[in-house]
């Protein structure tokens, strides 16, 4: 018995690990976007009166800024704080009221 309750244990405890390496990368991947569009704000001098929502599709509609975004998102990940930030610096901060 003791053995049929640890084996139905097991298979729960495995069930549930996808679901938290999903809520782990949600968060991940939340955490990252909030630190770009609060260094865009500071490199544009971007007011909290402009919603994290503006600013996400004003930068993304604009090509040149989304492969900029994609690059510094993507050294972000990889732990390139230099790639990073050389990212963020180069883009064109747009007139946004």
């Amino acid at each position: 018995m003791n053995t049929v309750t640890a084996a139905i244990a097991s298979l729960l405890l495995v069930s549930a690990l996808p679901a938290a390496a999903a809520a782990y990368e949600n968060l991940e991947y939340a955490l990252k976007e909030q630190k770009i569009i609060t260094d865009l704000r500071t490199h544009c001098t971007l007011g909290n009166s402009i919603s994290d929502e503006k600013i996400r599709s004003v930068f993304l509609s604009n090509e040149s800024s989304h492969a900029l975004i994609l690059a510094a998102a993507d050294a972000l990940s990889m732990g390139n704080q230099q790639v990073y930030t050389e990212s963020v610096e180069q883009l064109q901060c747009p007139d946004m009221k």
